[in-house]
């Protein structure tokens, strides 16, 4: 103990004189590693569609909960989770309720989760498609996590968007079907409609005169490039397609092929790809300035736009994070609708894709 106390006094001075040795006391340590952590981050499951702006989240969210909130008697417990809430907001911005959709805390953090938002946080509100202000929803999550040494702390994972459709860039097939595929055998009931792409994967027996000797079954595998968003049709195209008969080049231990699938009325045919490449999107210009038509000060602070390409020729934006106001986020919005060019990617069937792109707009 003595020497603990010589040596904090030691370090102390030094970085009196010198001003650069930080000190590290057994205090400021206990503080990082000894106590629990409490977080907050915006999930981005089930974001609401059809507006300009979401509700997004307003200041540094670590300023909206800490150590000092977890309770000392649930954390000597060993009570820790996330808990995932569903947050209602005004046209102005005000908290107007908040509700648990799922948890892995117990019933006092989650009650507890909700208390610290609507004390605590504080959102910019939604846009509709037209810019007007609007009440809408957002989707925060709690992060509850007992004392852990610094070297094993996890924060959570950062939130995703949905991904878009995968549209692959390149396509060599080494197989094709050598007849018609028999659609009719497991056709959903009634008279579906819908359109996805499909990629088969065959792996063919090894051949037991060549390494590794062994003697292993043809293996198939049908996966879903493009959803037709009814599953009960995506299974049954899948459990088709691996059904097939084909004929693969000899020496490859690794096939695929790709196709493009149409349900009319319960009837289905079935398209594979033109083209070897895709065709990427093009911009014009390449580089959007939007700053340059926009008002000067207009923009606050940096801003993130999500703009979908789409193949009708028309432009979707959506505004990730804020520019400081309104209007601004009107006007950023308004050029990419308006100001920009494109000609739409082309996937390897020929057919005109959207493409999804994000901007940043610095003040």
């Amino acid at each position: 103990m003595r020497f603990d106390r010589f040596a904090a006094r030691w370090l102390a001075g030094v970085a009196v004189l010198g001003g650069c040795v930080p000190v590290f006391s057994a205090q400021a340590q206990e503080t990082t590693e000894g106590r629990p952590h409490v977080g907050f981050y915006r999930s981005a499951e089930e974001r609401p569609s059809g507006l300009l702006r979401p509700v997004l989240p307003l200041g540094d969210m670590r300023e909206w909960a800490g150590p000092s909130d977890y309770p000392e008697s649930e954390w000597k417990a060993g009570a820790e989770g996330t808990v995932t809430l569903r947050v209602e907001v005004d046209a102005q911005g005000r908290i107007t309720r908040c509700t648990v959709v799922r948890a892995t805390a117990p019933g006092s953090l989650q009650a507890l989760a909700c208390t610290l938002l609507s004390a605590r946080g504080k959102f910019r509100h939604a846009l509709s498609a037209t810019g007007k202000p609007v009440a809408s929803e957002v989707r925060m999550s709690v992060w509850f996590e007992l004392p852990r040494p610094k070297d094993q702390i996890l924060p959570p994972a950062p939130p995703r968007r949905p991904p878009a459709n995968f549209h692959a860039e390149s396509y060599h097939p080494s197989m094709k079907p050598t007849g018609e595929l028999n659609w009719q055998s497991l056709a959903p009931p009634g008279r579906p409609n819908g359109e996805l792409v499909v990629s088969l994967t065959v792996i063919p027996p090894y051949d037991k005169r060549y390494p590794p000797y062994v003697d292993r079954p043809e293996s198939r595998s049908c996966s879903i490039l493009e959803s037709s968003g009814d599953p009960v049709l995506d299974a049954a195209t899948c459990m088709v397609v691996e059904a097939g008969q084909y004929e693969i080049q000899p020496g490859h231990s690794y096939n695929s092929l790709k196709m493009l699938v149409r349900w009319r009325d319960g009837k289905a045919s079935h398209v594979l790809p033109t083209r070897s490449h895709t065709v990427p999107l093009v911009l014009d210009p390449a580089n959007p300035d939007v700053r340059a038509s926009l008002p000067t000060g207009l923009i606050t602070q940096r801003a993130w736009v999500e703009a979908n390409f789409r193949a009708d020729g028309k432009v979707e934006c959506r505004v990730l994070q804020s520019s400081g106001s309104d209007e601004g986020d009107r006007r950023i919005c308004a050029h990419f609708r308006t100001k920009i060019r494109f000609t739409p990617a082309i996937d390897l069937f020929g057919r005109k894709v959207p493409t999804i792109r994000e901007f940043r707009v610095d003040p």
